[in-house]
């Protein structure tokens, strides 16, 4: 960000906080500059997007876990979902590795500076932990995608980011035996907006026997159900649509026994959103 300031400043333009993109509760505030009350006017707003990977990792080392910044990374990028079809914007995104896009380039050039300027890299970070790489790999930079190119993207649910019943990170396996309840539940992040198809990977042992299962997500109205009997063990892939036309409320994802049973284990290994798209 220091960079972006700095580069600014040598053609005369101050930064601009835009600071209306919240989650509801927790104020997020995005960087995209340049002061239209600067010289050049006529020139784009540009909008910074820093490596998932680099920036999750930082915010955890400040404090806080991976899950709760998830939540408020996702709300950022599901208010950034129109920002590629506006024509006064430009997008300037940067790698786990400090490399900026070629978009940088165009920048340097509207700003009328020399061709050596740049935006510099990053100094060395920490290496990034094991969940926050898996969370930018298969979530957010799917989600970032989306935003530069305007084309919603597939991408995948950690399990990691969900809970167990007794509010611990998800099992890869869960005991079935007891009340009905959820069994996996969370992790309450912002998807984008549109029509879905959730795709979830689940085992069942041999032991199920006749239980009853259902998926649903919620955001305090019920958006999607799926109900599921597999009256037998092994993998099996659960398919249900769902329609996200409020991205701003954060979503959760149940996965329930539906009655009290005496036996059986119950697996989760993926869980997929994938864009259905109409067909003019």
């Amino acid at each position: 960000m220091e960079g972006l300031r700095a580069l600014l400043a040598q053609a005369g333009h101050d930064l601009v906080v835009v600071d209306h993109l919240t989650d509801g509760e927790t104020a997020v505030q995005m960087v995209v500059g340049l002061d239209h009350t600067s010289r050049h006017s006529d020139l784009p707003l540009v909008a910074f997007i820093d490596a998932p990977g680099q920036a999750l990792q930082a915010l955890v080392a400040a404090g806080g876990d991976e899950i709760g910044h998830t939540r408020t990374m996702t709300a950022v990028l599901v208010g950034l979902a129109d920002l590629s079809t506006q024509a006064d914007r430009v997008i300037i995104r940067r790698d786990d590795a400090g490399n900026l896009d070629g978009v940088s380039k165009q920048l340097i050039a509207w700003l009328g500076l020399a061709g050596g300027d740049c935006l510099s890299a990053p100094p060395a970070e920490a290496e990034i932990g094991a969940l926050s790489r898996q969370i930018a790999d298969e979530l957010l930079t799917p989600m970032i995608d989306a935003v530069v190119s305007g084309v919603r993207q597939s991408f995948l649910l950690p399990r990691e980011c969900l809970l167990c019943r007794t509010r611990e990170p998800a099992a890869p396996i869960v005991d079935v035996a007891g009340p009905a309840r959820p069994l996996y539940f969370g992790p309450f992040f912002h998807f984008p907006a549109g029509a879905w198809r959730v795709e979830l990977e689940l085992w069942f042992s041999d032991d199920v026997r006749d239980a009853s299962f259902a998926a649903e997500l919620f955001t305090g109205v019920l958006l999607s159900r799926a109900r599921m009997r597999p009256g037998r063990g092994g993998w099996f892939r659960a398919v249900f649509p769902v329609q996200i036309d409020h991205p701003e409320i954060p979503i959760e994802l149940r996965i329930w026994v539906e009655r009290g049973a005496i036996e059986g284990r119950l697996g989760l290994r993926q869980v997929k959103f994938v864009p259905v798209t109409t067909e003019p």
